[in-house]
């Protein structure tokens, strides 16, 4: 399973333009999030039980709880106990459909989508939600997050901070009511457009460096008899447990990742040296990283540092994620490199 999404609650889905790019910053509510969200908070998956904005609880369960047993749940709860579809997997769907009620395949489901369950076990998962427009619950679910937000008085925390809801409640004689304040909520969101990217680049230069690599990244002519790599950062780092993992795009592995992955044999950040294995955490801290590896000649080798969720290293002072860095190179033993 890979890295781990977010709970349940308000969702802003930021689509930030590349640089090379013109296109606009565009902020609001996806239906689909939710929607998937609370599917598979009803089927139990524990990460999308994690909410402890009550209000909110109290709502999707008077809403949603009789539903339970509704064949989209019952789907969701088998994709997760058959094939451990959560955390970030359940987005990856989402963003393969349509908005609500059309739920329309818009990306196959036999495409790279970051979870393990077979196209045939998505296709059937898809077709028993769009069942759900056709029932009694398709009113409440089918609201999706707009609803949600409808559904409790209070805003969810992120959104009390990022709209400035301590404001409004610290100063409820000049805001008597929610609807008062709403635009100043407005106000907030409509001028995110113009301060992102000065609030990006504020967030980049916060993210920590890699200084030197024992390696040449992109070499075709590194030793197979190599026993180490080493990796120094340009300040103290943790490792939350997804900081070396294959070669990952957006929603889960890139092709042939599994493969280019070298043997590590042990991980330590400076002194402490453990024992190496896939999503599992040291729990120290250091500026030097060394990974133990066994090579083959004439193999090309591809390796990431954290995840483009921003799982992985991390700034120890104040836990700013490391960007993704990919390390690629082949070994010598034949020419050119492989595809």
């Amino acid at each position: 399973m890979w890295p781990r999404g977010v709970g349940i609650g308000l969702w802003l889905f930021v689509a930030i333009a590349e640089p090379a790019t013109a296109q606009s910053v565009r902020i609001g509510v996806d239906r689909r999030v939710e929607l998937m969200a609370i599917l598979f908070k009803l089927a139990g998956n524990p990460e999308y039980n994690q909410n402890n904005f009550e209000q909110y609880n109290a709502d999707i369960a008077r809403h949603f709880g009789p539903f339970r047993d509704h064949e989209a749940v019952s789907l969701a709860r088998a994709l997760r106990e058959k094939w451990e579809t959560g955390y970030s997997g359940v987005m990856s769907i989402a963003i393969r459909v349509s908005d609500p009620p059309e739920l329309r395949e818009r990306v196959p489901f036999d495409s790279l989508a970051g979870w393990p369950a077979p196209a045939p076990e998505m296709q059937r998962f898809r077709r028993g939600r769009a069942a759900v427009r056709h029932g009694q619950p398709s009113r409440c679910l089918l609201r999706g997050a707009s609803g949600a937000l409808r559904l409790g008085e209070r805003p969810a925390p992120a959104a009390r901070r990022a709209g400035g809801f301590d404001e409004y409640e610290a100063d409820r004689r000049t805001h008597p009511t929610l609807a008062s304040f709403m635009p100043r909520v407005v106000a907030y969101f409509d001028s995110l457009p113009d301060r992102l990217p000065a609030m990006q680049r504020r967030y980049d230069a916060m993210r920590p460096r890699i200084v030197s690599l024992s390696i040449e990244n992109g070499s075709d002519t590194v030793d197979p008899a190599l026993r180490e790599i080493v990796v120094r950062f340009d300040r103290p780092v943790s490792d939350d447990g997804w900081s070396v993992v294959p070669a990952l795009g957006p929603s889960g592995p890139v092709p042939g990742a599994q493969e280019r992955f070298p043997k590590v044999t042990w991980k330590a950040l400076d002194s402490a040296r453990a024992p190496f294995a896939l999503g599992k955490a040291l729990g120290s801290a250091g500026t030097t990283l060394r990974l133990g590896v066994e090579l083959e000649p004439g193999r090309v080798y591809e390796l990431q540092l954290n995840t483009a969720h921003g799982h992985g290293f991390r700034s120890a002072p104040d836990g700013v994620p490391l960007s993704p860095y990919r390390i690629r190179f082949q070994t010598r033993g034949t020419a050119g490199l492989q595809r």
